[in-house]
């Protein structure tokens, strides 16, 4: 079922091949574009938003931890070493692709956004299913990689959500960067 799902996926590349330079685009720049709203998210300096992404690096570290124990117990290759004729439209190194550190660290923070409510959580999923499934498209990973990354960073969002506003050091550092950061504003503000 797995390699099932797969080829159906990774296949539409060779039966519309005029969709494979956006996912080659997608893939490729995905990560500097999440990258980027995230640092806007940031510096638009509302407090939800910048506990949202604090909980979301929270929820991110562990994922992260969890899926590397969870490579030690199972261990594959991408799906373009493994099987034939596979629509492989990026390169990539050959390693454990289990479970998908992508699927890891976008599902982290998006499953965050989504149970915080933010204004554009339907966004954010959304980027990170299509993130997931273009992965897929592109021949770098299996849909196993993607559901057990996905569900990895979905359960430790969910715990992050639960445990980490009710943590008194969260407030008091972001109090502290939020002081000192307008403190800086202010000087820069003087000196024009």
């Amino acid at each position: 079922m797995n390699i099932e799902i797969f080829r159906l996926i990774n296949n539409i590349g060779k039966d519309y091949p005029f969709l494979n330079p956006f996912a080659i685009f997608f893939v490729k720049y995905t990560d500097a574009i999440f990258f980027s709203l995230l640092i806007i998210l940031w510096f638009s300096r509302i407090k939800k938003n910048r506990i949202m992404l604090l909980i979301g690096l929270i929820a991110w570290g562990s994922a992260k931890c969890l899926g590397l124990i969870t490579k030690t117990l199972h261990q594959h290759f991408q799906p373009f070493v493994e099987l034939k004729n596979v629509n492989q439209l990026i390169s990539h190194k050959i390693d454990n692709s289990f479970p998908s550190d992508h699927a890891i660290l976008f599902f982290s923070f998006c499953i965050v956004f989504w149970l915080y409510k933010s204004r554009f959580r339907w966004f954010w999923l959304s980027f990170a299913f299509l993130i997931s499934i273009s992965r897929i498209y592109v021949g770098v990973h299996y849909p196993s990689d993607i559901f057990v990354g996905a569900s990895i960073a979905t359960v430790m969002a969910m715990v992050s959500c639960i445990i980490v506003p009710k943590l008194k050091i969260i407030d008091s550092v972001l109090n502290v960067y939020e002081k000192t950061e307008a403190e800086i504003l202010l000087k820069f503000k003087r000196k024009n």
